[in-house]
């Protein structure tokens, strides 16, 4: 007789797998994952005072992560999917200081501008996770605004395609918000008619109050990480009609990272955490947290051998019921990574 891998005597203590299974089960009641990913939230007053507190285990890493993962052990490249649905070539170890920024996520300022999409993120969205989440649903950017799905309209007459910024980027004047960048950057177009009807865009801001620039590739870890599109972004036509709309914004920390620490027995962990304030003047609802980083790829506009960095979502988690968070109070969001013997 065969005896299956199942009935198969291994031990004279474990008659069957099932049985070391079972063991191994009671040695261990809270599962003990290898490397495991928990996060904390905690809520605070302006004065600092807490006000809520929870934690949970996530079960949220992306296919993203383990490409990362790969690159970084094995060295060479591998195929990884950007927050804009993009399959990209990356890169783990070469001769380029370029591969030194892989899961770069500070999410500090650069160039005066609050690099809201590096590091732990939130959004609105309520879809479940899975394994192949590549972008947030309904990102919440670093400002001040309440959810606003038409904050501007206005009518697409121009286009620049492949000029300035890559061969799909296209360009409108509208000189009716006289925002600042990280203003700008927080907000999204979406057209209300054409060939890109219901589509949306993000803003890339390109120093002037006037002249905007809409992109679906990024370029570096300065770009907008978001992009609900498919790629390459449908070409709008002559003429367009385009509201501006956020999900809603909320002031963004820099990001902070704590050293490695042990049990000194089974456990070590660090941890990645941010704040968000709410100053939007009511109430708002964080359902959906993240954490975007780097990875160094191709670039794809203008020389396709050129390295540079683009940005992926290695993390996605929705919270049931969401955080519903006041007007100046302060979520905390903490990612542990953690590995245990």
């Amino acid at each position: 007789m065969i005896l299956l891998p199942r009935k198969r005597l291994i031990h004279p203590q474990f008659r069957t797998f099932r049985d070391l299974d079972e063991a191994m089960r009671l040695s261990n009641p809270e599962d003990g994952h290898s490397i495991d990913l928990t996060c904390d939230l905690t809520v605070r007053n302006s004065s600092g005072k807490i006000e809520g507190r929870s934690s949970f285990r996530c079960h949220s890493f992306t296919r993203q992560f383990i490409d990362y993962l790969l690159v970084q052990s094995r060295g060479g490249t591998a195929s990884a999917k950007d927050w804009a649905g993009n399959t990209r070539t990356v890169f783990g170890w070469t001769n380029s200081p370029y591969t030194s920024y892989n899961f770069y996520c500070p999410g500090g300022v650069r160039s005066g501008v609050t690099q809201w999409w590096l590091g732990p993120v939130v959004g609105a969205g309520t879809t479940a996770p899975t394994i192949n989440d590549f972008q947030m649903e309904k990102p919440v950017p670093h400002g001040t605004a309440a959810a606003n799905l038409s904050a501007a309209t206005g009518t697409y007459t121009s286009r620049d395609y492949g000029t300035a910024y890559g061969p799909n980027t296209f360009s409108i004047t509208h000189s009716g918000k006289n925002w600042t960048s990280n203003q700008w950057r927080g907000y999204l177009l979406q057209f209300t008619s054409g060939a890109a009807n219901g589509l949306e865009f993000p803003i890339f801001w390109n120093g002037t109050n006037a002249v905007y620039t809409f992109e679906s590739y990024g370029s570096s870890f300065d770009q907008y990480p978001y992009c609900p599109t498919a790629f390459p972004p449908a070409d709008p036509g002559a003429t367009a009609n385009y509201v501006l709309k956020t999900y809603g914004q909320l002031l963004h920390s820099n990001v902070a990272f704590t050293t490695p620490s042990d049990d000194g027995a089974l456990q070590s962990k660090f941890s990645i955490s941010r704040d968000f304030t709410n100053n939007q003047g009511g109430a708002f609802t964080i359902s959906e947290l993240g954490l975007m980083a780097v990875l160094t790829s191709y670039r794809d506009y203008p020389s396709t051998s050129t390295l540079t960095w683009y940005n992926y979502l290695m993390i996605r988690d929705v919270i049931a019921g969401g955080v519903v968070l006041q007007n100046t109070q302060v979520l905390t969001v903490t990612y542990n990574i953690i590995v245990n013997a």
